[in-house]
């Protein structure tokens, strides 16, 4: 009765007509203690157990029990070479940041291989990570959320510099102030704080964070959506810059394509958490062959208002990751789908001269029917 106030109420009532008001509360109350202790043993919020991953086989909680895993990234493979940008593009909702996240072990990965430099960090702990932190650096997407409100500028930026102890005081000052510079943010900001800026200077300041510890890779996570175009051309020469000075890998999530072609070297295009297309930048824009990488480049606006340009335009919904479609993810969609076949078989990734993609149909049309279908 001390945890649950409303039934304390309904106690003292009861108690006020008489002798079976004190029945019926020593019954409640054994009642719902029961209950309570059912609920916490049943839980599937075991501790010891990872929260985020697949629970042993037969393991349920009574109230809480799993239906479902959502697969939120299924089945993806690449790699990025030192100097390169690996451009990844898709419909919100598809993985993208996901598959950032987990190549830099902020989520866990339920199950693959993550390799840095051939070196398999997927079973690392934190603390064996810790190295490896300075070498591989994101920019977060939301400039908000990113920056702890309660540190300076000044020393969100250093905080890197403290953490793997590189330089002395003066050194570090020094080197948080020239990577303002490099931003487009002037010195004299280092003792504000984040709420005093507006979204595209607090995220130049994520920028520097990410920029000041000298990476070998940085995942770009809709680095330049929140900034105005004079500065998204600043940001993404500086990114170039550094890239051809230290060697530096990105990638590159975005949304806008016209970008993507601009700063990359190879481009992804996700669909439901799956690559479905994966080329050189000037091969995928020329020359695209997936349906859905079709639909997507024919969103682009084109800025000559006399070049005819046919709009490819989707019908229905994004399937429900929880609930993916039998076969090709993309079928309920497809235009070019057929049936018996996208429907009930999977798309094998094909690489064809180093243009992968993963659709029955466009294998069909190059390669021809298969020889024999099991």
């Amino acid at each position: 009765a001390i945890f649950f106030p409303s039934i304390t109420i309904s106690i003292r009532r009861l108690h006020d007509t008489g002798k079976t008001g004190w029945l019926l509360a020593l019954l409640i109350i054994p009642v719902i203690g029961w209950i309570v202790i059912l609920v916490f043993l049943c839980s599937d919020s075991t501790p010891g157990k990872n929260r985020y991953g697949p629970k042993p086989e037969g393991y349920s909680g009574l109230l809480r029990r799993i239906k479902a895993h959502v697969k939120a990234v299924d089945g993806v493979s690449f790699s990025i070479s030192e100097k390169e940008t690996l451009g990844l593009v898709g419909e919100s909702g598809c993985g993208k940041t996901t598959i950032g996240r987990t190549i830099l072990k902020l989520l866990e990965p339920t199950d693959g291989l993550i390799e840095y430099r051939q070196e398999d960090i997927t079973h690392l702990n934190s603390n064996q990570m810790r190295p490896l932190r300075k070498k591989l650096q994101i920019i977060f997407q939301d400039p908000y959320a990113s920056l702890n409100p309660r540190m300076t500028v000044g020393k969100i930026i250093r905080e890197g510099l403290d953490i793997h102890n590189i330089g002395e005081k003066k050194e570090r000052d020094t080197m948080v102030a020239e990577v303002l510079e490099r931003v487009g943010l002037p010195r004299n900001i280092l003792d504000r704080y984040p709420h005093e800026f507006s979204g595209g200077q607090r995220q130049r300041v994520g920028i520097a964070r990410a920029l000041i510890l000298n990476p070998e890779f940085i995942v770009c996570d809709e680095a330049i959506s929140a900034l105005d175009v004079s500065i998204q051309a600043q940001i993404i020469n500086l990114l170039a810059d550094l890239k051809e000075e230290y060697g530096i890998a990105y990638l590159f999530i975005a949304h806008d394509l016209s970008v993507v072609e601009h700063i990359s070297d190879r481009v992804a295009v996700m669909y439901l958490g799956k690559i479905v297309e994966l080329a050189k930048t000037s091969e995928l824009f020329s020359n695209p062959l997936h349906p859905y990488t079709k639909a997507l480049l024919s969103s682009v606006p084109k800025p000559d208002p006399t070049l005819k340009h046919e709009r490819i335009v989707l019908q229905g919904d994004v399937p429900s990751p929880i609930a993916p479609p039998e076969g090709c993810s993309f079928h309920p969609r497809c235009p070019l789908a057929v049936k018996g076949l996208c429907d009930t078989t999977e798309p094998l990734t094909v690489d064809s001269k180093g243009h992968q993609f993963a659709c029955h149909v466009v294998e069909e049309e190059i390669y021809g029917p298969p020889a024999v279908q099991a």
